[in-house]
């Protein structure tokens, strides 16, 4: 068997992952004929077949479980080491990638982050607003600002504030609640499929309003209240500024919106990461009421 390529194992792990040629091109940024024919390379060098074609999908031959495991092991040790050199970095150069909701673009923390870059110009701040937790563990972020109620017991992290909730609604929408009475049928906006809505609902002032439609991203429910689509729960923080909108209900907070900042313990002495941790601490204390959210009554 001739010499494997990192490259190349790499291509096969993405392409099992992503599930398909095409799927893993676009994660590759290249065509998927070149992932077929970089896969079609790795099988000819390795002298065995690595994947079957099963009704449109990819099947592991049993090189192609071992394959797979190779790769996978290759790719911890290299990500492990390029997180620990990262780690040790006291160099107020570089990048920073920070991740976050996307619903933290209609907070404060924007006009923040602005005043970050001026002052850190020589930090080149890169934002993840994907609604999927970054793993960073694989270091797909330095930093992450994450709501839990209890982050992983590995990582480094910090309290930075309770976010408060409510339920919001368009004001012509809410206009409508309080005029039709018992004549209007208020909709919820859902976060989660329908089966998994039960729960939630039942906590809320309006647990036998039915759902609409579901939106996996708050940001995406905002706007479909504010286009008269029903109501929502969302963060004070990015609710309760926008003059469109109106509270229906009384703040909460729920456990799981505590907001926290969380590392790798690799990373725990890069100078770099160690100012936008400091700096994200600073404007959170400085800022902590427009995310815990008002203590005012519901206008009835």
């Amino acid at each position: 068997m001739r010499h494997l390529n990192w490259d190349d194992l790499r291509l096969f792990k993405s392409l099992i992952e992503a599930g398909t040629v095409r799927q893993a091109g676009e994660d590759l940024g290249i065509s998927h004929s070149t992932v077929a024919r970089r896969i079609s390379h790795l099988e000819d060098v390795v002298g065995l077949p690595l994947v079957s074609r099963h009704r449109g999908e990819y099947v592991l031959t049993e090189a192609g479980r071992d394959m797979l495991n190779v790769a996978r092991q290759i790719n911890s040790s290299v990500t492990g080491l390029e997180r620990r050199a990262v780690g040790q970095s006291q160099d107020l150069t570089g990048e920073i990638r920070l991740s976050m909701v996307d619903a933290m673009i209609h907070s404060p923390i924007m006009a923040a982050l602005k005043v970050f870059c001026a002052t850190y110009s020589c930090i080149h701040l890169e934002l993840d607003l994907r609604n999927c937790v970054a793993d960073l563990d694989r270091h797909e972020a330095d930093l992450a600002l994450r709501f839990t109620k209890e982050p992983d017991e590995h990582l480094i992290g910090r309290k930075l504030v309770q976010c408060g909730t409510a339920v919001y609604a368009s004001k012509t929408y809410a206009m409508r609640f309080r005029d039709e009475g018992s004549e209007f049928t208020p909709q919820w906006i859902g976060f989660q499929p329908q089966n998994a809505s039960k729960a939630w609902r039942e906590r809320t002032p309006y647990p036998s309003a039915p759902i609409v439609g579901t939106i996996a991203s708050l940001a995406g429910q905002m706007a479909a209240c504010k286009a008269e689509m029903g109501m929502a729960t969302l963060p004070c923080f990015m609710a309760e500024p926008d003059d469109q909108l109106e509270r229906l209900s009384e703040v909460r907070h729920p456990p799981h919106y505590a907001l926290w900042v969380l590392r790798h313990p690799d990373l725990r002495r890069n100078a770099r990461v160690q100012v936008l941790v400091d700096f994200l601490s600073s404007h959170f204390k400085e800022n902590a009421r427009g995310y815990i959210g008002p203590s005012g009554q519901v206008q009835s």
